[in-house]
């Protein structure tokens, strides 16, 4: 087992988690609100002391790439690329919806939907189904969208019974509703540790310079100003 680390801003939470190779797991999970810039190399530095791994130590290191909170997905993706610049570990990026996908209560459905807040009443929308993989446990059927209704596939994907992740958007409310709904489930970098293992034993780990932050079009707090 590599000496392994994850990081996950994406959402309101700050999860962090690192194995070491004698099998020693270490998690840090703290709801920050919007303090990730103030708060995470201090929650950083104590995960790295708990589990007595220096930066240098690291040989894999994971991190939720987004779509997720703008800022959230920005600041991991600058740890990450700084962390693994400086120990020469290699990078699995994590969608933010399969990153929430792993994170869910486990249940019986074969299929999930991830539901990630992004702002007013606009949420990212992915659905996955099951599979016995140790690389990729939920296989993405439908990209994450950014939706402000549901989606087109909605009553399909509900009608074969399945389980969702997140949210619950208002507009929601008179849709056909699914088996189960997990709207507390929040990433959790701890149970993305298999999975960014399992990636990096198989070759499909990146270098530093490609861990960057993932956003869906016309999905940003900036707008431009048009000159007067």
């Amino acid at each position: 087992m590599p000496n392994t680390l994850i990081i996950d801003t994406s959402s309101a939470y700050c999860s962090l988690a690192a194995a070491t190779a004698h099998g020693r797991v270490e998690v840090v999970h703290e709801h920050l609100g919007r303090r990730h810039n103030e708060a995470l190399l201090p929650l950083l530095d104590k995960l790295m002391r708990s589990c007595e791994l220096a930066v240098a130590d690291l040989e894999v290191v994971g991190f939720g790439c987004g779509p997720g909170s703008f800022t959230g997905v920005r600041i991991a993706a600058s740890a990450i690329q700084a962390i693994a610049a400086v120990s020469q570990a290699r990078v699995v990026p994590l969608s933010g919806p399969e990153m929430l996908a792993l994170s869910a209560p486990q249940d019986v459905h074969a299929l999930r939907v991830s539901v990630i807040h992004s702002r007013a009443d606009a949420y990212y929308i992915a659905a996955f189904t099951r599979q016995d993989s140790h690389t990729t446990p939920w296989h993405m059927t439908h990209p994450a969208q950014l939706c402000s209704q549901p989606p087109e596939w909605w009553p399909e994907v509900v009608a074969q019974g399945t389980s969702v992740a997140g949210p619950q958007p208002d507009w929601m409310a008179t849709a056909e509703f699914p088996s189960s709904w997990h709207v507390d489930a929040v990433p959790d970098a701890q149970m993305a540790l298999g999975v960014v293992q399992a990636r990096y034993a198989l070759g499909m780990a990146v270098e530093a310079a490609e861990a960057l932050p993932v956003y869906l079009a016309a999905d940003s707090p900036w707008q431009k100003v048009v000159p007067a």
